[in-house]
């Protein structure tokens, strides 16, 4: 009998792997929502905090559940991951990668977290 058939299973996942990784993964920018001069200054403790208390360090998320460099309520821990937060919170609902999993956040809040990350993130201020 040839040994053909037992080929196919492995002809079959590397031209799988090939295809896949052909993939374009680029999920967007995190351009601002809106102009962020609008906006002003944006400060940590008045206006990004309180998202976070809110929207993201809630059971499940950013809590302290998913690992300590994950816990949102320690402000030097957000501010290393702020900017992926704010390319995760531009992303449409239906992106798996998308931010807040669990309930929304406003157009309003989004711009602010990205406008923050835009102004350097400061968390003294």
């Amino acid at each position: 009998m040839p040994r053909f058939p037992t080929l196919i299973p492995a002809v079959a996942i590397a031209i799988t792997s090939v295809l896949l990784s052909c993939v374009n993964h680029d999920l967007g920018s995190s351009e601002p929502i809106g102009p962020c001069d609008a906006v002003g200054t944006v400060s940590f403790d008045d206006d990004i905090k309180p998202i976070l208390e809110v929207s993201c360090i809630v059971p499940g998320c950013h809590n302290g559940s998913l690992g300590p460099d994950l816990f949102w309520g320690d402000a030097t821990k957000f501010k290393a991951h702020a900017a992926e937060a704010s390319r995760r919170v531009q992303l449409p609902d239906t992106d798996p990668d998308q931010m807040p999993k669990e309930g929304t956040i406003t157009s309003e809040e989004k711009q602010l977290i990205v406008c923050w990350v835009a102004q350097g993130a400061n968390i003294d201020n």
